[in-house]
Order: structure tokens, then C-alpha cells, then sequence
């Protein structure tokens, strides 16, 4: 993803709301030092048109051909729910590859 870029998933559907620990799978080669930034980068989550949700620093996976993920506490409704993914075109970076993202079948307890 590069800055000024979204990547939206439009009909994330669960049975019952509440908080799912939702899994980004992604792939991310360079180092914060690549970059010249303190530490890696970060994109917002937007859920279901609400407010920007910060991600933590996005973890180098040694190359690019090593895929790793992040855990995201995300606040789910019952039913369909649009997930999108944004770098804000102010962000120092682009930010990693995202493959895809994991919505467990229930809330985190």
C-alpha cells in the first residue's frame, strides 16, 4: 500500500456483535531504518465508516517473501460490516503488502 491508498472489504459478516480480534496478514521486506522513520508504520482501520482505528507498528517480517500478521481488536455488528484499510496520504511511507484479513467466528471474550 502506498500513501492516499485504501483497500476495502465490503461484506465482512458475523452472527453476533461485539469485538473480534481480527488477524492482517501482510508482508513487510524493509526495516524502520529503510524508511529513516523511528519505528514501523502504522494505517488506519476504518469500520464500518466510523473513526480512523491506529494500528500498531506493522512487524518487519525479514523479507518480502516471509508473510506475518497482526492482531486488531476491531468492534464488529451483528450482520454485514465494511472493513477498510487506508494509509493516509500525509504518512511518512507506504506501508507493507496485505494479503488478506482473518475474522474469527467469534468475539474476543
Amino acid at each position: 500500500m502506498v500513501q492516499g491508498v485504501s483497500i476495502t472489504f465490503p461484506s465482512v459478516t458475523v452472527a453476533k456483535a461485539g469485538v473480534y480480534a481480527v488477524r492482517l496478514y501482510l508482508v513487510n521486506g524493509n526495516q524502520p531504518s529503510d524508511w529513516g522513520l523511528p519505528q514501523e508504520p502504522t494505517i488506519d482501520i476504518i469500520v464500518n465508516g466510523g473513526s480512523a482505528i491506529v494500528t500498531p507498528p506493522l512487524p518487519f517480517t525479514g523479507d518480502w517473501n516471509t508473510p506475518g500478521y497482526l492482531t486488531i481488536n476491531l468492534p464488529l455488528n451483528a450482520g454485514a460490516n465494511t472493513i477498510s484499510l487506508y494509509v493516509p496520504a500525509s504518512a511518512p511511507t507506504g506501508d507493507p503488502d496485505i494479503d488478506r484479513i482473518v475474522v474469527p467466528t467469534q468475539p474476543a471474550p
